[in-house]
């Protein structure tokens, strides 16, 4: 009898050690597996950050009425908004422009009223009412709306979007004095849209034409080529030259990528301290995709102390100011654990937000 009782404590010890170590294993096997794959995030998200520093470089200006920032896509400066003329802006408005007026009357009346409507300004922004009044404003002799006629079927604002249109009205415009039409003209070659044929060539020939005739939107436009390689032999030295021109002409975007140039060491010395400089510059003229390189360079802790809390809040502003690439910056935060406890779900919510991937919830 104390023998089989020996065997039965004997057999069921042993199935409890055989539970136990299968608990055992799948726990630490869980637990690796996780710290597997949040090792993997962050190299992956490392890989993300460094292509991300290398896209701004791309971005064209177009002189306009409207301001944005999109790579490849019209970027306009609001320093040089199609204004009404100077004796028009000196008089105090007691009272709302009249549109049907201003279409009888035409001329410099048409003119002036047009550019309000386009630019937003003391009335609502109207596209169509400022088609009209600027082609009002042709038929009485006014020269300088083909220009303006230019820039609207250019971005189609209010009419469909015909590039010819808009060559054939920036070519007139040139003929009528009117010098900045050089820049879009150019653009409209670098970006080959619709009958227009790509031709960097030709874009370089135009933007160069527009610096001989003072037009400082030039020199941004310009570089770019330069700097990648279109129409020239790639050349960083009269890149930078080119922005540095830019940058003194107030072209935030133009110190956003000289910062860049001196972050990657491209054509220069690398020198994190004179990229971190160039983007406050940057954030100064008024550029907020600066926010989350100057926030990189304080979570890496280049050119700076390494400082999460301040990565954090400038990621935090470049999100605030429209720019979708600061959630990027919050992401990598929660997926490393950079001056928040690390969390993984809001690191993939917030590298959604920023589109670097989708999240199918089933």
């Amino acid at each position: 009898m104390g023998i089989k009782r020996e065997w039965l404590y004997f057999f069921v010890s042993m199935i409890v050690g055989f539970i136990f170590g299968v608990l055992a294993t799948l726990y630490f096997c869980q637990k690796n597996k996780i710290i597997y794959l949040s090792k993997n995030f962050a190299k992956k998200t490392d890989l993300i950050e460094l292509d991300r520093r290398i896209d701004f470089l791309s971005k064209k200006i177009i002189s306009s009425c409207n301001t944005s920032v999109a790579t490849n896509v019209t970027q306009t400066n609001s320093s040089h908004k199609i204004k009404p003329e100077s004796q028009t802006e000196s008089k105090p408005k007691t009272k709302k422009p009249s549109y049907q007026e201003a279409l009888k009357e035409g001329g410099m009346s048409a003119y002036n009223i047009a550019t309000m409507y386009h630019n937003g300004q003391l009335v609502d922004r109207d596209f169509n009412k400022a088609y009209e009044l600027y082609k009002r404003a042709l038929e009485t002799g006014v020269k300088k709306a083909y220009y303006n006629l230019g820039v609207i079927y250019h971005k189609g604002q209010g009419q469909r979007r015909d590039y010819k249109k808009a060559k054939e009205y920036y070519e007139k415009a040139v003929l009528n004095g009117e010098k900045i039409a050089y820049n879009n003209l150019g653009l409209l070659y670098e970006e080959g849209q619709g009958e227009i044929k790509q031709d960097y060539v030709k874009a370089r020939e135009y933007y160069e034409k527009g610096i001989q005739s003072g037009i400082k939107l030039s020199y941004y436009n310009l570089a770019s080529l330069y700097y990648q390689g279109l129409g020239v032999e790639k050349d960083f030295a009269k890149a930078r030259f080119l922005y540095e021109k830019a940058g003194n002409a107030g072209q935030g975007a133009a110190y956003l990528n000289l910062g860049l140039m001196y972050d990657k060491g491209e054509g220069v010395q690398r020198n994190f301290e004179k990229a971190k400089t160039l983007y406050e510059q940057a954030i100064v003229a008024g550029n907020s995709l600066a926010y989350y390189n100057l926030g990189v360079l304080y979570r890496n802790g280049q050119g700076v102390k390494q400082n999460f809390k301040k990565a954090i809040e400038l990621f935090t502003k470049c999100i605030q100011e429209g720019e979708s690439i600061g959630y990027r910056g919050l992401g990598e935060m929660y997926a490393k654990g950079l001056g928040v406890k690390q969390d993984i779900d809001k690191a993939l919510e917030y590298y959604a937000k920023a589109g670097d991937i989708s999240i199918h919830k089933k």
